[in-house]
């Protein structure tokens, strides 16, 4: 409520009231959330009533070098704002979409519709940027393929273009379209540092389905109805984030691992349909003998094998020294 009444950004406003300059029917409200019927209730922003929410407006910019991505700048500087820039005729107090930093330049998007840049501006949603650098050095196919791996993530799809590629070399510069997720322009800048290249300069040239096209550096103008369609239909499902992807991926393996026979329980027991009968057929003709070799002569050991140290004998019982002697005469 209060980022669509144009007070600041979505989280300028949590900060506002976590530290208790907003409150409601005369109480400070300080926990969130907060429910308010503003048709009922009294809110006040800094002992000021809230105005009530104006209607959207959805700005473009062409954003100059040497520009501040803010409302307003620090105590004590004296540098220009984007707000500076954008005087829009109906009075609304818009704040830009994210930031580009002080020396980018480009597109850059200001509005007082808080839901939105909330959507636009959280990783969530994936919302996709593109920029242009100028790198100073020739970017060797090392540093290309390291860029890529570090910038393309989880979430790219496996037939997506590579979010680094080489446009061309001037003058002993290397000219890269980056196109990445969220606003990481600056994690950009710190990476092709530590691999060496110095960028010279960043143009952010697209945001989201939006193009730069057709405003001069330093001006700016509305979007059109198309355009805003656009880019609230290109927010209307939020991406998972890689760590969620390896959490689900981690989970559906679990469940199948779950549901699945385990593999020695299938072995064991076609082990033994296939072979339970040819195991009491080797206990009774062979084991004996094998057995015997091995243990050094076992007495006994097995069924009607000969064992080293005995005659023949009954299955699982040995022949005790002398028996056949005994019988032979027995008989005679």
């Amino acid at each position: 409520m209060l980022a669509d009444a144009g007070v600041g950004s979505r989280r300028a406003c949590e900060e506002m009231i976590k530290e208790g300059h907003v409150s409601v029917n005369g109480r400070v409200i300080t926990d969130l959330p907060c429910w308010v019927d503003p048709r009922v209730d009294r809110v006040l922003v800094k002992g000021r009533p809230l105005r009530a929410s104006s209607e959207h407006v959805y700005i473009m910019l062409n954003k100059p070098a040497r520009t501040l991505s803010a409302a307003s700048d620090e105590p004590g500087a004296d540098r220009r704002t984007v707000l500076d820039i954008v005087k829009h005729p109906s009075g609304a107090r818009v704040y830009p979409v994210g930031r580009l930093d002080y020396d980018t330049t480009g597109l850059l998007l200001l509005t007082n519709d808080g839901d939105l840049t909330h959507r636009l501006t959280h990783p969530k949603f994936g919302g996709m940027r593109v920029y242009d650098a100028v790198v100073a050095g020739i970017v060797p196919p090392r540093s290309l393929e390291e860029l890529n791996r570090r910038l393309g993530g989880a979430r790219r799809a496996a037939d997506a273009p590579a979010p680094v590629q080489i446009v061309g070399f001037d003058d002993g510069r290397t000219l890269l379209r980056l196109t990445i997720l969220e606003g990481r322009g600056r994690s950009v800048q710190e990476l092709l540092a530590k691999l060496g290249h110095h960028v010279k300069h960043l143009d952010r040239v697209a945001f989201g389905p939006l193009t730069l096209s057709g405003i001069a550096r330093g001006e700016w103008r509305d979007l059109n109805r198309r355009e805003i369609a656009q880019l609230k239909a290109g927010l209307s499902a939020p991406t998972e984030s890689p760590k969620v992807r390896a959490r689900k991926a981690v989970a559906k393996a679990r469940t199948r691992a779950r549901s699945a026979p385990r593999d020695d329980e299938r072995s064991g027991a076609g082990a033994g349909r296939r072979g339970g009968g040819g195991n009491r057929m080797e206990g009774d003709r062979g084991s004996g003998r094998q057995d015997g070799r091995r243990s050094g002569g076992r007495k006994g050991v097995g069924g009607a094998g000969i064992g080293k140290a005995g005659g023949r004998g009954r299955a699982g019982s040995p022949e005790p020294r002398g028996g056949a002697n005994r019988r032979r005469r027995e008989r005679e």
